[in-house]
């Protein structure tokens, strides 16, 4: 598709202003908050996972990292698992534990900070000048003197206190200050201010509180140390990996003052126990150094540039102990000779790399645990930077080869080309010819776009069709292989089925249907039937569409017919229609099936009169015998012409016989021709004289219709009839429909049919019914039947397209 001036301008336009919208959601993504007027006080010398500052102006929280500068009116907190270290100007250390939060504020030169929750440390010992360190909780403070001091508070809970070194002074609820000294601990209540200083028996000498260990290693040995009075003989070491010491708990008993353990990856918090004192609580973290994994350029990544010099993306995974990292690229794997280096706080950077082949790695520099760093490196990828490869030729993908075009369908749709489409490519060159040598040129178009709609119209006959392509720098790539195609003249659609001038009877038809069947084209389009009573089609009684190539009708009525097909296409226009044929249907008699009584059934005597029924079938009248068993001799004793499709026989015609007996139907059309007989039996039981007490006998009902296991279609319909013999003398019935051995639906009757018009609670399954007499004295036993419920009673083949159709609507 080719763009005017005006249309290759807006897009451009448009292309750009999106470009620098999201430059700009980038960088706003990206920046930090910068604040100006407060004084730096101090820095993040140590952070391990999420740690987080608010400046006091802002609502904002934002992620810090090693090396950060901290400002006055600063907020603080870490989330789970968190650890962070700030160290003030002056070298004052303070310590933040997992969910802890503080407030930065520096008056006067002396600093104060906020306690909110958590856990938090103090060190002054070291720090430069007298210390004027005084951490606040709520309505009390903790003036720090030199030493360390560790505080720890939860929500609803008092204040703890406990000095390890040195001296603090506590002053609660606008009191005098109590000062405690070292391995005294003071725990302020919450509610009455109360405060409690004592003594702590049980000390804890090594390591210190928020030690750290880094290790390359899978575990780290970590020895305890601690000392107990004199009278104590016996105390228990607890590790556990909460400081409520209740996850990941180990207990030791021990008459030493050492406990060594091998200890992973994670935080661990550590005491001693003798009877009911407990020391105060220390926390070691264990870290295992571990090197980044590079991702981009991945392994043996080729870049083809048709310059001389490329920047590539380096990329890798963030390593949260590291400081900085170190990306080193060579052409030697051992990195003797060293391209590049650079180091960078974050985990990606590009360079300008000229061609050829390159190694990098990255290091991550990590704490030691003694304070200083060291580079631990990553495994080494090459990747390789070369000049662009010739574009490869298109594949030419429609027409397929050796497929079929029909010159009809051309002129109307014209033929569509296609081929693989390249992005170094800026055009193709199309060619067609009848020669397979190319000798002589039939078509040759310069295209834009990887597709040709071919319009003109081609003679019958064999094409041969390839395409070259442009790069944008106005090299050709290779010729395309040669592909052909196949025009051929059609005129009609050849049919199959049925054969000209075949006939059948109407009842083949209603049983088996007629199977109209014809040619099945390459075209996505749908064919139409015609069935007319004239070779003009001017008297269509019947008209079918499909998609497929073949219809079943089984309703049509007699006579002789003409049938032809069309091909059409989605919005209904012809493209080919087939020859005439004709066919004739011719009325036969139908086959009588016989219902009532059932084979083999019982008969008594007594129930006279004895009623037979049968089906209606397509004759006006009907041929009724009646045969009874004389040794191997079957003896006709009983016939009648009927007009209706029952007949009641008198006892009188029948008094003298019992034993097995048979009855057979036949249909006499007003023509005179009869359709074949139907016979069946039953048997017959003589006259029984019953007492003043007897009951008598009820017999059981004949089902007529539904017929068994009928498939009824209820899309077209309103109602469901049930049908069956009445009984002499019977005046009410039981009608009753189950869901496999669940009863759905019943009543009761007074005729010897049933109109069901409750659809909703039938779908496509099969269903059982069933019907039995009532008298007064009991229900008489239950007859049943199956029916099967259907959307559609006539099912079409369905037929797959092939891949390779060459036309199809939109």
């Amino acid at each position: 598709m080719a763009f005017s001036l005006s249309e290759k301008l807006w897009i451009l336009f448009q292309i750009t202003v999106l470009c620098f919208l999201s430059f700009l959601l980038y960088q706003d993504f990206n920046q930090r908050i910068n604040v100006e007027g407060e004084k730096v006080i101090g820095t993040i010398t140590f952070k391990n996972k999420t740690v987080q500052r608010k400046y006091a102006s802002h609502v904002v929280w934002e992620d810090l990292e090693k090396d950060f500068p901290l400002r006055n009116r600063d907020s603080i907190r870490t989330t789970s698992e968190a650890d962070a270290e700030i160290t003030l100007n002056d070298g004052t250390k303070i310590n933040l534990s997992e969910n802890s939060m503080i407030l930065l504020n520096l008056e006067d030169e002396k600093t104060d900070i906020d306690f909110a929750y958590g856990s938090v440390s103090a060190k002054t010992e070291g720090a430069t000048g007298s210390s004027n360190l005084r951490i606040k909780s709520g309505d009390s403070s903790v003036a720090v003197g030199a030493g360390d001091v560790k505080l720890s508070k939860t929500e609803n809970k008092g204040l703890d206190v406990t000095v390890e070194k040195g001296v603090a002074e506590i002053f609660s609820f606008g009191g005098s200050g109590q000062k405690i000294g070292q391995d005294q601990k003071a725990s302020l209540g919450a509610d009455n201010g109360k405060l409690e200083i004592k003594k702590v028996e049980l000390k804890l000498v090594s390591p210190a509180d928020n030690t750290r260990y880094f290790s390359q290693s899978n575990t780290f040995p970590v020895s305890f140390e601690f000392s107990k009075d004199t009278n104590v003989q016996t105390v228990t070491f607890q590790i556990a990996s909460s400081s409520d010491f209740k996850t990941g708990l180990q207990s030791k008993k021990t008459n030493d003052k050492q406990v060594s353990l091998p200890l992973k990856e994670g935080t661990y918090y550590w005491r001693i126990s003798a009877g009911n004192d407990l020391s105060p609580t220390r926390k070691v973290t264990i870290y295992q150094n571990k090197s980044v994994t590079l991702v981009s350029p991945s392994k043996e990544y080729t870049l083809a540039v048709p310059v001389e010099n490329a920047y590539v993306s380096f990329s890798w995974t963030k390593n949260d102990l590291a400081s900085n990292y170190r990306l080193d690229v060579s052409p030697s794997p051992d990195f003797n000779s060293n391209l590049k280096s650079s180091v960078t706080k974050v985990n990606y950077l590009s360079m300008e790399i000229p061609k050829g082949k390159f190694y990098w790695r990255v290091g991550a520099n990590l704490p030691t645990g003694s304070g200083s760093y060291e580079f631990l490196y990553s495994n080494i990828q090459s990747f390789e930077i070369t000049d662009p490869k010739k574009a490869k030729p298109p594949v030419l993908f429609n027409p397929s080869p050796k497929s079929v075009v029909y010159s009809i369908l051309m002129e109307k749709k014209g033929l569509f080309f296609n081929w693989s489409g390249d992005q170094s490519l800026s055009g193709y060159e199309f060619q067609l010819s009848k020669d397979l040598k190319f000798d002589s040129i039939l078509q040759k178009k310069s295209l834009n776009s990887n597709f040709l709609e071919l319009k003109e119209s081609l003679s019958a006959g064999i094409y041969y069709w390839r395409v070259l392509g442009k790069t944008k720098d106005g090299q050709d790539t290779d010729l395309s292989q040669v592909s052909n195609f196949e025009v051929k003249d059609i005129n009609s659609i050849k049919t199959f089925s049925p054969e000209p001038n075949i006939s059948l009877s109407d009842v083949d038809l209603k049983e088996k249907g007629l199977v109209f069947s014809w040619e099945k084209l390459p075209i996505k389009g749908k064919y139409q039937l015609l069935i007319a009573e004239d070779p003009d089609f001017k008297k269509v009684i019947k008209t079918s569409s499909t998609e497929n190539h073949r219809l079943v009708i089984k309703e049509i009525g007699d006579g002789t017919f003409y049938w032809k097909v069309a091909l059409l296409s989605n919005s209904s226009e012809s493209y080919l229609n087939s020859n005439v044929s004709n066919f004739s249907v011719r009325y036969a008699p139908e086959p009588i099936r016989l219902f009532a009584p059932k084979v083999n059934a019982k008969v008594k005597l007594a129930q006279a009169p004895l009623l037979f029924q049968w089906s209606k079938g397509n004759t006006s009248s009907y041929e009724f015998k009646l045969f009874v068993k004389d040794g191997d001799q079957t003896k006709e004793i009983h016939s009648k012409i009927l007009t209706s499709n029952e007949y009641k026989l008198d006892i009188k015609e029948i008094e003298s016989f019992s034993g097995p007996m048979e009855w057979s139907v036949l249909g006499i059309a007003s023509s005179g021709e009869k359709s074949k007989e139907t016979r069946s039996k039953f048997i017959l039981e003589g006259k029984e004289i019953k007492g003043e007490n007897d009951v008598q006998d009820v017999r059981s009902v004949t089902l007529l219709l539904p017929l068994e296991a009928q498939s009824i279609n209820i899309s077209k319909s309103n109602e469901i009839l049930f049908k069956w013999s009445p009984i002499p003398g019977i005046k009410k019935y039981k009608f009753s429909l189950y869901d496999n051995k669940k009863e759905i639906y019943n009543t009761t009757v007074s005729k010897s049919d049933f109109r069901f018009s409750k659809l909703d609670l039938l779908d496509r399954k099969t269903f059982r019914w069933a019907v039995s007499p009532l008298t007064d004295q009991e229900n008489g036993p239950e007859t049943s039947g199956t029916f099967k419920i259907e959307l559609d009673a006539i099912k079409e083949d369905i037929e797959i397209l092939s891949p390779d159709v060459q036309y199809e609507e939109d």
